[in-house]
């Protein structure tokens, strides 16, 4: 009888632990995460949030947008850089086309549109970056916490290797109430720090959580910012 009894009741754990599996919903919302870099996109059952959608959500302040620089000519490089002061001087760098530029204004445009209220514009001090911000928000603050080993003189590169946590820093930071930071940087940097890519004009858009930890919501490729306040 003993023996039965032990045996009823490890059928009915079973039987509890089954249904609790059972119950879970495959379509439910992911949401995630953080300052290791190892995020989860927040989805809805259809998949990433659109861009529509984000532009509506950008409109209420909140978040942080890492823009890549508008569209260059990658058939050209960088000279070598000899001090971090070379980055003032354009005539050494990959700079903005003609095509760079009007997509930079573009996105402003498509800020103002949806009514998308930005707060600080930060840029990597290269001169395709500062030009994107200036034409795109008018402004621009330029640093040097969106450079990475790479984008510096090689007797630099030590004091950028630990950029990552820098840059995370700078994503999971909270903008002020109603308010959007804008960060114009590099896709390598984006890429290490999030495992995120997008094109040149492109963002990834992201909502600071605290504590060092961000979700990532979405990204916007160059051709969909004209979605932005767009009348359906």
């Amino acid at each position: 009888m003993q023996r039965l009894a032990v045996r009823i009741a490890l059928c009915a754990v079973l039987c509890l632990a089954l249904a609790g599996c059972a119950g879970a919903s495959p379509d439910e919302e992911t949401t995630g995460q953080s300052a290791s870099g190892e995020q989860t996109e927040e989805t809805t059952a259809t998949g990433p949030v659109a861009p529509a959608e984000l532009g509506e959500r950008l409109a209420a302040g909140g978040y942080v947008v890492y823009l890549r620089h508008a569209a260059t000519d990658l058939s050209e490089s960088d000279a070598e850089l000899r001090s971090l002061q070379d980055l003032s001087d354009c005539s050494l760098q990959r700079n903005l086309t003609g095509e760079g530029r009007e997509q930079a204004e573009e996105i402003g445009a498509a800020f103002e549109r949806a009514g998308i209220p930005v707060g600080e514009v930060l840029a990597s001090p290269y001169c395709r970056n500062r030009e994107t911000a200036e034409l795109a928000f008018g402004r621009v603050e330029a640093t040097e916490d969106l450079l990475s080993p790479e984008y510096v003189p090689e007797d630099e590169a030590e004091r950028f290797a630990d950029f990552a946590p820098v840059v995370r820093g700078l994503i999971s930071e909270t903008p002020p109430e109603g308010e959007n930071t804008v960060l114009v940087g590099h896709e390598s940097v984006l890429r290490t720090v999030t495992g995120e890519s997008v094109e040149e004009g492109g963002a990834a858009i992201f909502q600071p959580l605290g504590g060092e930890e961000y979700r990532f919501v979405g990204s916007v490729a160059p051709d969909e910012w004209s979605e932005f306040g767009a009348e359906g």
